[in-house]
Protein backbone atom coordinates (compact mmCIF):
# COMPACT_ATOMS: atom_id res chain seq x y z
CA UNK A 1 0.00 0.00 0.00
CA UNK A 2 1.32 3.67 -0.69
CA UNK A 3 0.22 6.75 -1.78
CA UNK A 4 1.20 7.71 -5.94
CA UNK A 5 1.64 11.44 -7.24
CA UNK A 6 0.55 12.20 -10.30
CA UNK A 7 1.21 15.56 -12.01
CA UNK A 8 -2.33 17.30 -13.02
CA UNK A 9 -1.33 20.72 -14.13
CA UNK A 10 1.47 23.29 -14.72
CA UNK A 11 0.98 27.34 -14.74
CA UNK A 12 3.66 29.67 -15.68
CA UNK A 13 4.17 33.57 -15.47
CA UNK A 14 7.15 35.91 -16.57
CA UNK A 15 7.04 38.97 -14.89
CA UNK A 16 8.79 42.45 -15.20
CA UNK A 17 9.72 44.43 -12.31
CA UNK A 18 12.42 47.00 -12.46
CA UNK A 19 14.26 45.86 -9.22
CA UNK A 20 14.04 42.09 -7.56
CA UNK A 21 10.70 42.60 -5.25
CA UNK A 22 11.72 41.66 -1.68
CA UNK A 23 9.63 40.62 1.57
CA UNK A 24 10.20 43.12 4.26
CA UNK A 25 9.87 42.94 7.73
CA UNK A 26 6.04 44.65 9.04
CA UNK A 27 6.33 48.00 10.36
CA UNK A 28 4.99 48.93 13.65
CA UNK A 29 3.25 52.25 14.21
CA UNK A 30 3.97 53.60 17.91
CA UNK A 31 1.06 56.24 17.52
CA UNK A 32 -1.81 53.96 16.38
CA UNK A 33 -0.36 50.71 18.61
CA UNK A 34 -0.67 48.78 14.91
CA UNK A 35 1.39 46.83 12.68
CA UNK A 36 1.55 47.00 9.04
CA UNK A 37 3.22 45.77 5.83
CA UNK A 38 5.89 48.33 4.37
CA UNK A 39 4.59 50.38 1.47
CA UNK A 40 7.41 48.73 -0.98
CA UNK A 41 6.03 44.89 0.48
CA UNK A 42 2.13 45.80 -0.47
CA UNK A 43 2.86 47.20 -3.96
CA UNK A 44 5.19 44.06 -4.77
CA UNK A 45 2.34 41.62 -3.81
CA UNK A 46 0.06 43.94 -5.71
CA UNK A 47 2.08 43.69 -9.06
CA UNK A 48 2.74 40.14 -8.83
CA UNK A 49 -1.02 39.18 -8.36
CA UNK A 50 -1.97 41.05 -11.39
CA UNK A 51 0.74 39.63 -13.75
CA UNK A 52 0.24 35.92 -12.49
CA UNK A 53 -4.09 36.85 -13.27
CA UNK A 54 -2.77 38.25 -16.60
CA UNK A 55 -0.45 35.22 -17.57
CA UNK A 56 -2.06 32.42 -15.93
CA UNK A 57 -5.42 33.42 -14.43
CA UNK A 58 -7.16 31.81 -11.34
CA UNK A 59 -7.94 28.13 -12.73
CA UNK A 60 -6.04 26.66 -10.04
CA UNK A 61 -7.21 29.15 -7.27
CA UNK A 62 -9.05 26.38 -5.07
CA UNK A 63 -6.67 23.70 -5.79
CA UNK A 64 -6.10 21.67 -2.30
CA UNK A 65 -3.63 18.82 -2.91
CA UNK A 66 0.50 19.29 -3.29
CA UNK A 67 2.49 22.19 -5.01
CA UNK A 68 5.48 22.68 -6.43
CA UNK A 69 6.87 26.29 -6.99
CA UNK A 70 10.07 26.97 -9.09
CA UNK A 71 11.18 30.45 -9.27
CA UNK A 72 13.88 31.66 -11.50
CA UNK A 73 15.81 35.61 -12.02
CA UNK A 74 17.35 36.92 -14.33
CA UNK A 75 19.02 40.25 -13.42
CA UNK A 76 20.84 42.68 -15.79
CA UNK A 77 24.46 43.87 -14.85
CA UNK A 78 24.67 46.72 -13.00
CA UNK A 79 25.60 49.89 -15.55
CA UNK A 80 28.72 50.85 -12.79
CA UNK A 81 29.96 47.04 -13.54
CA UNK A 82 32.51 46.20 -16.43
CA UNK A 83 31.36 44.08 -19.09
CA UNK A 84 33.60 41.04 -18.74
CA UNK A 85 31.64 40.27 -15.76
CA UNK A 86 28.77 39.18 -17.72
CA UNK A 87 28.00 35.66 -17.33
CA UNK A 88 29.38 35.65 -13.09
CA UNK A 89 27.41 34.40 -10.85
CA UNK A 90 24.79 36.40 -8.82
CA UNK A 91 25.48 36.87 -5.95
CA UNK A 92 23.81 40.17 -4.60
CA UNK A 93 21.36 41.08 -2.48
CA UNK A 94 17.99 40.18 -2.06
CA UNK A 95 18.25 36.94 -0.59
CA UNK A 96 16.78 33.27 -1.92
CA UNK A 97 14.44 33.43 1.03
CA UNK A 98 13.03 37.11 1.34
CA UNK A 99 11.96 36.75 -2.52
CA UNK A 100 10.30 33.32 -2.48
CA UNK A 101 8.57 34.33 0.56
CA UNK A 102 6.60 37.66 -1.29
CA UNK A 103 6.01 35.62 -4.15
CA UNK A 104 4.46 32.87 -2.01
CA UNK A 105 2.60 34.88 -0.04
CA UNK A 106 1.41 37.00 -3.33
CA UNK A 107 0.12 34.04 -4.80
CA UNK A 108 -2.41 32.75 -1.75
CA UNK A 109 -5.52 32.06 -3.40
CA UNK A 110 -4.63 32.98 -6.99
CA UNK A 111 -2.28 30.07 -7.85
CA UNK A 112 -3.50 27.72 -4.62
CA UNK A 113 -5.52 27.73 -1.73
CA UNK A 114 -2.51 28.16 0.69
CA UNK A 115 1.02 28.43 0.89
CA UNK A 116 1.43 25.49 3.30
CA UNK A 117 0.57 23.55 0.20
CA UNK A 118 4.06 23.38 -1.24
CA UNK A 119 6.30 20.32 -0.90
CA UNK A 120 8.86 21.58 -2.95
CA UNK A 121 10.30 25.19 -3.72
CA UNK A 122 13.44 25.96 -5.75
CA UNK A 123 14.87 29.60 -6.22
CA UNK A 124 17.41 29.71 -9.59
CA UNK A 125 19.92 33.42 -9.80
CA UNK A 126 20.68 32.98 -13.02
CA UNK A 127 24.20 34.53 -14.33
CA UNK A 128 23.68 38.60 -15.18
CA UNK A 129 23.40 39.95 -18.58
CA UNK A 130 24.29 43.15 -19.86
CA UNK A 131 22.04 44.99 -22.20
CA UNK A 132 18.99 44.69 -20.14
CA UNK A 133 16.87 47.37 -18.32
CA UNK A 134 14.11 45.15 -16.05
CA UNK A 135 14.73 42.07 -13.94
CA UNK A 136 12.47 38.66 -15.34
CA UNK A 137 11.33 36.58 -12.91
CA UNK A 138 9.72 33.17 -13.85
CA UNK A 139 7.37 31.54 -11.87
CA UNK A 140 6.38 28.12 -12.43
CA UNK A 141 3.42 26.01 -10.56
CA UNK A 142 3.12 22.31 -10.76
CA UNK A 143 0.13 21.11 -9.17
CA UNK A 144 0.04 17.25 -8.47
CA UNK A 145 -3.13 14.73 -6.88
CA UNK A 146 -2.23 11.99 -4.86
CA UNK A 147 -3.97 8.57 -4.98
CA UNK A 148 -3.85 6.00 -2.67
CA UNK A 149 -3.76 2.68 -4.39
CA UNK A 150 -2.97 -1.02 -2.55
CA UNK A 151 -0.46 -3.57 -3.60
CA UNK A 152 -1.08 -6.89 -5.63
CA UNK A 153 -0.05 -9.74 -3.84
Amino acid sequence: MSWKTKRVGVAECVMCFPEVPTKQRPKFDTKRFRTYTPDKTRHAEKSIKRQWEAAAGDRWKDFATEVRVFIEVQRPLAKSNPKYWAGRPDLMKPDADNLAKVICDSLNGLAYRDDCQITQLGVTFDPRTPYSDECLIRVRVEYYSEKYEKEAR
